[in-house]
């Protein structure tokens, strides 16, 4: 039976380098894949991460354990990813939203790889508290009240910020007029 997360960071805590390794190996991938749906750029994203987890390290000792460790991981790393956000926006002015024309020129017989990536595109263009609780309660499987926590919100806004994303991407998958597309359920 593998070690829990909560004893793997009071292991980290004690100086265990081989229980982090093991926490961030768990939740890299879901880190990565939530701070790429808060920050402007991949790069940006990966940066925050390795923030996230550096800053778990640091400060392993001090998780009170009021939450799970994912939530507060999730909560790091969307700090981070907000930050490099900022950061980006006042490098760069430019937004990131991609042309609608690209969307024209998708075709009505739509492989998987062709929806996932229309539907990618389409998640990316969703508001950032949108597409926040989208990517923590759907694409991550994250509790209401834990992504409530992660992302300093009320469970019933989060609740409404979820249904507005579904239908938005539900409009927008619509207007694709890609078949198959109407039937995905966000």
């Amino acid at each position: 039976m593998s070690p829990t997360d909560h004893a793997l960071l009071q292991a980290t805590a004690a100086g265990d380098d081989r229980a982090f390794r093991q926490l961030f190996d768990r939740h890299h991938g879901a880190a990565v894949r939530l701070a790429r749906r808060v920050a402007e750029h991949p790069e940006d994203a990966d940066d925050a991460v390795q923030e996230a987890f550096l800053a778990v390290h640091r400060h392993a000792a001090t998780f009170r354990a009021d939450a799970t460790f994912a939530t507060w991981l999730y909560r790091i790393v969307v700090n981070h990813s907000l930050k490099h956000r900022r950061s980006a926006r006042r490098r760069d002015a430019r937004e990131r939203a991609l042309p609608l024309d690209e969307f024209a020129a998708v075709t009505v017989a739509a492989s998987d790889e062709e929806l996932r990536r229309v539907l990618d595109r389409e998640i990316d263009r969703l508001p950032l508290r949108q597409r926040m609780v989208f990517a923590l309660v759907v694409v991550e499987g994250v509790a209401i009240d834990d992504a409530a926590t992660v992302v300093g919100l009320r469970p019933g806004t989060v609740r409404y910020h979820l249904t507005k994303a579904r239908e938005r991407l539900r409009e927008r998958l619509r207007a694709t007029s890609v078949d198959g597309l109407t039937e995905v359920k966000p």
